[in-house]
């Protein structure tokens, strides 16, 4: 039986077996056996299905997920959208320069805004400045962040509870601040002591923690977690922390980012020498017709964010890239409708789109499922789309960048594959294009949850198989 099974990979990579062949060798290892697979390899060149497993089977699909929000938002909203975040004002300003009146910050829910990944952290300068040019000395009010362009779910039921309060499972509002993401120094104290919070990055004066940290030697890793709901100022530290270092650095969500965002701007201000006379405060407008603006905050183009999206499998741009599908047609934008945009969408244009279960846009959720044949139907689709180029340099080289730079290396379509991957502790997948060694392009999509091995296995098999059918 082994000598059988390494004969039929020998065949495999030297190219002398069918694709279907390649799909029954995968399909034979026992380690798959009770997994959950749907998969699906479409030859684009000849526009047939040259291998398929179950391919309309709704399967845990991961972070592939960010393949259906990101093609979605560039079908709807286009390559060069951007974010508009507006300074308003709801009063006059006297001779003196007093504004009898609040500012008011309006979000649309840029992920970008403030981001240290992508390098946004001088607006608050140029809103200061937009403010002085007014001839404004003295706010006889407050900053205040309007978040009512989403609504009040800012945690998705969906989620399990283990990820919530984590930087990857931050809270979805209309103003996103700083990544939605606090990085946390700690202080290892010695073996059998608990550790101590040293700083917190952006700084969040009512912050508190719940530590129950403690150093447990010399460990190879450290296994530590953040946890707490939206809006609440209470942050639980939990797990182990090696004492191979004296510091360590972790990462949560920040609890309220439009608070912290109105309260920056409200130290910035008085920093330029505008006073404001009531603290920082945040809240859902429903009317502001009356409201004048001051300045437009645009975000860099749609296609950047979502290249970042799927380059780095960022949840929180995904998911407020998800609330921005969401919308359409209506004044406040709500998962539900984000999800009812995206499966009306596709629904004439994609088979069996409307099976799928999409609960949120960044695949977080374990009750999420795609289909092989809806996700290779979509990467089809796009070829055609006028955003095909933003579309395809949006997912990673295989081998080369992103999160699949370990994927495909030193095989025939490391280079040669633009792909998204998803990975949890029980689910590997992968959905995009390669052209293999023949020059033919392929769009693929494969699934697998609950195998009976780790997913780094499955990723090797899935390897094989990709090497063997896209030719």
């Amino acid at each position: 039986m082994i000598r059988k099974f390494c004969l039929t990979t020998f065949l495999l990579i030297a190219g002398l077996i069918s694709a279907q062949n390649a799909v029954e060798h995968f399909m034979a290892n026992p380690e798959l056996k009770h997994a959950n697979i749907s998969l699906m390899v479409k030859d684009l060149t000849t526009n047939k299905v040259v291998a398929s497993y179950r391919p309309d089977a709704i399967t845990p699909c991961a972070s592939v997920m960010k393949v259906i929000t990101t093609a979605t938002a560039l079908e709807l909203f286009g390559a060069d959208y951007r974010y508009k975040t507006l300074i308003e004002t709801d009063g006059e300003t006297d001779a003196a320069g007093v504004l009898h009146g609040n500012v008011y910050i309006k979000g649309s829910g840029d992920p970008s805004l403030g981001s240290q990944q992508l390098g946004n952290t001088a607006f608050l300068n140029t809103w200061c400045r937009k403010l002085k040019e007014k001839g404004i000395k003295k706010i006889d009010g407050a900053v205040i962040a309007d978040i009512s362009a989403f609504d009040d779910e800012y945690i998705n039921p969906f989620w399990i509870w283990e990820d919530i309060g984590n930087y990857y499972a931050p809270g979805v509002f209309a103003i996103a601040y700083c990544d939605n993401r606090m990085n946390i120094t700690l202080v290892a104290n010695g073996e059998g002591k608990p550790v101590t919070v040293e700083k917190v990055s952006p700084q969040i004066d009512s912050i508190r923690f719940e530590n129950n940290i403690t150093c447990t030697g010399q460990l190879p890793t450290t296994d530590i977690f953040v946890r707490g709901l939206p809006l609440s100022n209470t942050r639980y530290l939990s797990g182990n922390a090696s004492t191979s270092s004296s510091r360590l650095s972790i990462s949560g969500d920040i609890p309220n980012p439009a608070l912290l965002l109105a309260s920056d701007f409200t130290k910035a201000l008085k920093t330029t020498g505008i006073t404001v006379s009531k603290p920082a405060a945040y809240t859902q407008i429903a009317d502001t017709s009356k409201h004048e603006v001051l300045h437009t905050h645009s975000s860099m183009p749609l296609s950047d964010i979502i290249t970042y999206t799927n380059f780095r499998s960022d949840n929180m741009y995904a998911e407020h890239i998800f609330r921005l599908i969401g919308t359409k047609g209506v004044k406040t934008s709500s998962r539900k409708n984000a999800s009812d945009v995206i499966t009306n969408y596709w629904r004439s244009r994609v088979a069996g789109m409307q099976y799928n279960k999409i609960v949120d846009g960044s695949g977080l959720s374990p009750i999420d499922r795609l289909s092989a044949e809806s996700l290779v139907d979509l990467l089809a689709y796009m070829t055609n789309s006028r955003y095909n180029e933003t579309f395809l340099n949006s997912l990673p080289q295989a081998g080369v960048e992103g999160t699949v730079r370990g994927f495909l290396r030193d095989t025939p379509l490391q280079g040669k594959a633009h792909i998204k991957s998803g990975t949890t502790s029980h689910i590997k997948s992968y959905a995009g294009y390669a052209q293999g060694p023949s020059g033919h392009k392929y769009a693929f999509a494969v699934l697998v949850a609950d195998p009976a091995c780790r997913v780094k296995y499955v990723q090797d098999m899935i390897e094989l198989l990709l090497t063997g059918v896209c030719k």
